[in-house]
Formats: C-alpha cells, sequence, structure tokens
C-alpha cells in the first residue's frame, strides 16, 4: 500500500510540473486553470494518506506539498502564457470570415477573451474601467440578439471592447489564410491616385462611423487600418459594406475619378499578382545595410527588431567597413519596422561611444502580482574602438512597438537625431503580448501584459516625435540635406 502510494504521488508530481511545459510548448487546446488545483488536491490526499501509514516523512511531505501547490498556482494563475499560442507553431488561421457560428459558441468566444483580458492587462490588475464594462454589455446583447454571427462580425465586435484601452498591442482579428484584395488597386498606387470616397461617402466620415472596431494609440495609425480594410473583400465585410456593388473615388491630380467593383473584381493573392503580373519578390533579408563613401555615410536597413545571429553579424560586419572608411555618420531606417525584440537597440548601442545611458521603467503584470522594475541607468558594454560620429534614425507611421522604443534610446538619451514622422504608439503604453486563439471562431488574439514608462518622463511629447519631421517618402532626402548641412559649416 505504501509503495503504490508514493508510486501514484511521483507520477501526479511529474504530471503537474509537466503541465505547465506541455500547455506552452506542444498541446494545442484549452486547458482550464482549475485542472492545476484539482492535481494538486490529488496530490494533499495521496500525502495525507501516506502521512498516516508512515508519520517519519512528515517534514518531507509538507515541504513537497507546499512546493507543488505554489508551483501549480503559480503555472496556471500567474502566468501570462497559459493556453496562448505564443511559443507554438504561429500558422494558425481563423475560420473563413464569412462562417457561421452558433450564440452558444459567441458568447464563449466573449467570454474566453474577456477573462484573458481581466487575467492579463495591467489596467485591469484593480478594477474593470467603466467604459470596458459598458462596451462589454452592450456586445453580449448584440450577439444575443443577433440572428446570424460570422467570424467577421464577432471578430470586430470584442475588437471594440478591446480598442476602449487605446493599446494598438491589445487586439481582436479574424486572420484568415487568404485575403481578397481588390484587383486594380496595384494600377491605382502606380497612377498614384488617393482613396477618397466609398459609395459617396469621405473616407474620414466613414472612418468615425467606425473607428470604435480599431485598437491603435495614434489616429493616423488607426485611420491606415481602416483604409487596408477598404480594399479587400473580408475588410469590407467587417465594416458592413455590401459587396455586390461598390463605388470607388480617387483623386489624381485634385480630380476625381470614379469606378465600380462587384465582389469577384476582389481576387486571392496568388490570383491578384497574376492578374497585375507581380513576379515572385526576390528573397530580402530583414537587416541590411549600404556604405555611401561620398556623402561619409552608412545606412542601417533594419525592417524587423530581431536580435538574432545574423543581426548581430551585420551589425559587427557594418561597424567594421565604417572603421575601415574612415565615415562619420550613421543611419538606421526604421520605417518599414514593425517591432519584435527590444534588444536589438541595446545591441546596437555597444557599438556606440557612450559609457552608460538611461533605461525605462515598466509594471509586468504576472496575475495578481504586479512586478516592478526601475528606471535606471544602464553601463554600455562597448564594443572595440566604438563609433562617435553622428547617428541618425528614420522614422514612419508604420515604425511601432520595439522599433518606437529603438527610435526613443536614441532620442531620449541624446544620442541621435530622429528624422521622418511620429512613430505610431505611446511610450507610456502597452506591450510585451500574449498570443490566444478564440476557442470556436478561432480568431486571433494579443494582449498586453506590461506597461512601460518613457525613458524621459520630463517632456510634454505624447509620442516620440522627430527632430526633423517630413513625410516617410521625405525622409531620406532630409538625411543627405542634413549631412550636407553640416559638413558645410
Amino acid at each position: 500500500m505504501k509503495k503504490l502510494l508514493l508510486i501514484l504521488t511521483i507520477i501526479i508530481y511529474i504530471l503537474l510540473i509537466s503541465l505547465i511545459p506541455l500547455n506552452l510548448y506542444v498541446l494545442n487546446i484549452n486547458i482550464p486553470e482549475y485542472i492545476s488545483i484539482i492535481i494538486e488536491i490529488i496530490i494533499i490526499i495521496l500525502n495525507a494518506l501516506i502521512l498516516i501509514i508512515n508519520k517519519k516523512v512528515y517534514k518531507t511531505i509538507l515541504i513537497t506539498s507546499i512546493i507543488s501547490i505554489l508551483f501549480g498556482l503559480f503555472g496556471t494563475y500567474c502566468n501570462p502564457y497559459w493556453n496562448s499560442i505564443s511559443f507554438k507553431n504561429k500558422s494558425f488561421y481563423s475560420k473563413n470570415y464569412d462562417t457561421v457560428i452558433t450564440k452558444k459558441e459567441a458568447l464563449e468566444d466573449l467570454d474566453y477573451a474577456m477573462k484573458y483580458l481581466k487575467k492579463l492587462h495591467p489596467k485591469l490588475l484593480k478594477n474593470m474601467p467603466t467604459e470596458i464594462q459598458e462596451q462589454y454589455d452592450m456586445v453580449k446583447n448584440n450577439i444575443e440578439t443577433k440572428e446570424t454571427i460570422t467570424v467577421n462580425y464577432l471578430s470586430k465586435e470584442i475588437e471594440s471592447i478591446f480598442s476602449k484601452l487605446n493599446d494598438g498591442h491589445t487586439i481582436v482579428m479574424g486572420y484568415y489564410n487568404d485575403y481578397h484584395t481588390l484587383k486594380e488597386m496595384e494600377m491605382h498606387n502606380k497612377n498614384k491616385e488617393i482613396l477618397t470616397k466609398i459609395n459617396d461617402i469621405e473616407i474620414k466620415e466613414l472612418f468615425e462611423q467606425n473607428k470604435q472596431y480599431y485598437s491603435y494609440e495614434m489616429e493616423k495609425a488607426g485611420l491606415n487600418q481602416f483604409k487596408n480594410d477598404l480594399i479587400t473583400l473580408e475588410g469590407l465585410d467587417k465594416l458592413g459594406i455590401a459587396t455586390e456593388e461598390i463605388k470607388y473615388t480617387f483623386e489624381q491630380n485634385n480630380k476625381e475619378k470614379e469606378y465600380t467593383y462587384k465582389k469577384e473584381d476582389y481576387l486571392t493573392k496568388e490570383e491578384y499578382n497574376n492578374y497585375n503580373n507581380i513576379g515572385p519578390k526576390p528573397q530580402k533579408s530583414f537587416v541590411t545595410y549600404e556604405i555611401d563613401e561620398e556623402n561619409n555615410l552608412a545606412i542601417l536597413y533594419l525592417d524587423k527588431c530581431k536580435n538574432n545571429d545574423e543581426y548581430k553579424r551585420v551589425l559587427k560586419e557594418m561597424f567594421e567597413k565604417i572603421k575601415e572608411k574612415n565615415i562619420g555618420n550613421i543611419a538606421v531606417d526604421l520605417r518599414n519596422n514593425g517591432g519584435g525584440s527590444s534588444s536589438v537597440a541595446t545591441e546596437f548601442i555597444k557599438y556606440i561611444d557612450v559609457d552608460e545611458y538611461n533605461e525605462l521603467k515598466s509594471e509586468w503584470r504576472l496575475g495578481t502580482f504586479n512586478i516592478k522594475t526601475k528606471q535606471h541607468t544602464i553601463k554600455n558594454k562597448k564594443k572595440n574602438s566604438p563609433f562617435n560620429g553622428n547617428i541618425y534614425v528614420l522614422t514612419s507611421i508604420d515604425t511601432f512597438s520595439s522599433a518606437m522604443l529603438f527610435s526613443q534610446y536614441i532620442k531620449d538619451n541624446n544620442l541621435g537625431t530622429i528624422i521622418g514622422e511620429t512613430s505610431s504608439n505611446d511610450p507610456n503604453g502597452y506591450s510585451e503580448v500574449v498570443e490566444f486563439l478564440l476557442p470556436n471562431s478561432k480568431a486571433y488574439m494579443q494582449i498586453s501584459t506590461k506597461k512601460f514608462y518613457r525613458i524621459n518622463q520630463n517632456t510634454n511629447e505624447k509620442f516620440i516625435e522627430s527632430d526633423i519631421k517630413c513625410e516617410n517618402k521625405e525622409a531620406i532626402f532630409k538625411l543627405y540635406d542634413t549631412i550636407k548641412s553640416i559638413s558645410e559649416n
């Protein structure tokens, strides 16, 4: 009996310990948090039985039980990644945008989304904000009274709750295997035609009517998301715009042009490329550089924030060339960078001749706990012969998340000059997202778990404003003009 109890206890311990990594990395099913409590109760019962049989092991049993219970509770209730897809295969797609689901399934997905929003988002640590509760009540009522519920409709409705947070990282959306894009958009873009109206309604007016379905921090970023939806079948359906026949109004050289399109004019990616004779795009690394000796300039093109071996190799190679050719100016082009790992910035700074720099502070929510880090100074682990010339960072409305953080490190530590458009998220905002799929619709959801505070808390800027402001396409020309002006002086 005693031996059997010990074997069962060991098996249950292994089950509890292995459940958490299995949930994080392997299993593609949602496991209720209370499962860990059931396992812990079984452990307590088994330990009690062993204790009755042999009191000599009392201390060992007590310590083991306490450790197991704490581990289980933390691993499920305080672990932000429980039931997430963050560390799993990312090739997950939602069900088709027009797939109909039942009210019961829709309400289950709504409650699932709200459960993890309450559990994870720093803004909901202490209580539910009134505006979120009111929007949730409205969405729940909408679902209960809706006759037909599609994946697109459900994800839009839940997004209207999340958008109240003004957090561009916390979103719900249909993530579909293929999108149907207006077949003649390639022509409109080449002709520099700007979309101004849909069915004779101004784009800005349409956006005002639908902006609650988008999570953003800067309105221009939300408007860009909205415009992208206006040229896809899935986006139009999301916005409730009938696709049997749509009138588009474009503007070119202050003259309006009208086009009428039907549902069959929206093509899958392969069909769109064939229609517009677009061949396969050449493989391009997320990080490249060029040396312009004539203008005494090196440009690092960084389209993703990935601090991997390739990034480190390119950085090392570029700075070796800079030293060899005695280049005095470096520009980091982040105009097409939507974020990733914030450590790309600290890796870059290692090559700069600065002894120390300021780090931002943050608060990381882990269930009922809030782990705070204070703002502090980091001693720079400089590489040999660090660069001591001029540094520039090119930014745009598409510079987001860790790319924004990169520009913040440079600006708030007075390491260089920002050129271009204002990046699109609030440095006193949220990030460090956890990803999920809603159980029935398979809509994609991500929720922020960290609150960040800007390095320079003495500024009145809401965003990381450019030192030299210009449109996205003009940034490279402003860069050369600035370098030329400095060299002439």
